[in-house]
């Protein structure tokens, strides 16, 4: 993974959080959500992404959780 197009590649969920590159995806440095790989095109998309465990839904997320709280 080219590391120039890697610092600026940010989670969908909270675009002030990075993302590290893992060979099955990109995972949200902050609430480990990682985000697929398929046919070498990642897919940013959060309802296809894998949650950590201990998360049920996609509103459990930290990122989410903050977001109800500041709007």
């Amino acid at each position: 993974m080219n590391p120039e197009l890697l610092s600026i590649l940010r989670c969908p969920c909270d675009p002030t959080v990075t993302l590290e590159h893992r060979e099955t995806g990109f995972v949200c440095t902050r609430c480990l959500v990682e985000f697929p790989i398929r046919d070498q095109i990642p897919c940013f998309l959060i309802e296809e992404a894998s949650l950590p465990g201990g998360t049920r839904r996609i509103a459990d997320l930290p990122c989410r959780k903050a977001e109800k709280t500041n709007g």
